[in-house]
């Protein structure tokens, strides 16, 4: 993480999130992540991860009222550049529809979680 920002990047939220559950899990980026056992985006499962290889990484959460959600992290910058407060949004739970129906994202599963 670059300085001027602070929480997590989206796998930093992952990794750190296994970690605390007590899994292995020696993945550090999106693309490691990508490395992981596939699985059907139609079998997706709670805890299973939203993978787009370089770029980002959500867990799927499941669906409640018909959306499908995710939860996934951007860092907060906390420094003024050129006048403005650029803030991204932290950690948060979004709807995955966007995820599940992009081709550029894979589902994949992470063994003994």
């Amino acid at each position: 993480m670059r300085p001027g920002w602070k929480g997590f990047d989206c796998s930093g939220l992952i990794y750190k999130m296994f970690e605390h559950a007590g899994v292995d899990f020696p993945y550090t980026s999106s693309a490691a992540m990508a490395a992981l056992p596939s699985v059907a985006k139609s079998q997706i499962q709670r805890g299973d991860l939203l993978v787009k290889p370089g770029s980002h990484v959500a867990m799927y959460l499941g669906v409640a009222d018909g959306v499908p959600w995710a939860l996934e992290a951007s860092p907060k910058q906390v420094l003024e550049q050129n006048g403005i407060w650029r803030v991204a949004q932290g950690v948060m739970v979004v709807d995955a529809s966007s995820y599940l129906n992009d081709s550029g994202y894979g589902a994949h599963r992470v063994v003994g979680a």
